[in-house]
């Protein structure tokens, strides 16, 4: 039985049980930019991490909730219609790169099927008829920084991914022995 913080945090980093193990600060930085992620997983992550780092002085509404927000694998998982064909290997190390938690951002709304498969320029700034990334991406720091990129390469990717893990381990660190014992339910 659990009682305690202390002894929750006790078992989540000693357990031999992985399912219950709670990964360290260098397994997130060298094994999350490797896994690939479904939508759901990269919806729940890249929403808790948005909540967290979210500057409420600079936004005058708050964050929605989880179920407002869809996601866009910002190179597309059909990227060789708009992206330019690759000869092999490069072509499947791209391909692998889709599913990773770098290529994928939060939107509140969903792209238009037209745009959704589309070069970068036309998935960050839409067509006349459908916004893109930036109208369904405003007001989200997640993907922010990310807007004002000319190009979407595999670096891209890649950069985006180790800068989530490095950012996950700053806002969720692993917890440490000199933790202060609180009763679960009670506040710090």
């Amino acid at each position: 039985q659990v009682n305690t913080e202390e002894e929750l945090v006790q078992r989540l980093t000693s357990s031999e049980d992985p399912s219950v193990l709670l990964p360290t600060d260098q397994d997130i930085e060298e094994k999350l930019p490797l896994r690939n992620l479904t939508n759901a997983q990269a919806r729940v992550f890249l929403y808790l991490i948005e909540a967290s780092i979210r500057d409420r002085e600079a936004h005058s509404t708050t964050l929605a909730g989880l179920s407002h927000y869809t996601v866009e694998h910002v190179m597309p998982k059909k990227w060789p219609y708009h992206w330019g064909a690759l000869p092999e290997p490069e072509a499947r190390v791209r391909t692998n790169l889709v599913l990773k938690l770098g290529n994928l951002t939060l939107l509140s709304g969903k792209l238009n099927r037209t745009s959704r498969d589309s070069d970068w320029d036309t998935k960050k700034r839409g067509t006349k008829q459908h916004g893109g990334h930036i109208r369904y991406g405003s007001g989200l720091d997640i993907f922010a920084d990310e807007l004002e990129e000319m190009e979407w390469t595999e670096d891209s990717i890649r950069e985006r991914s180790q800068r989530l893990a490095e950012l996950a381990v700053s806002v969720w660190p692993y917890p440490t022995a000199e933790e202060s014992a609180v009763p679960i339910g009670e506040s710090m």
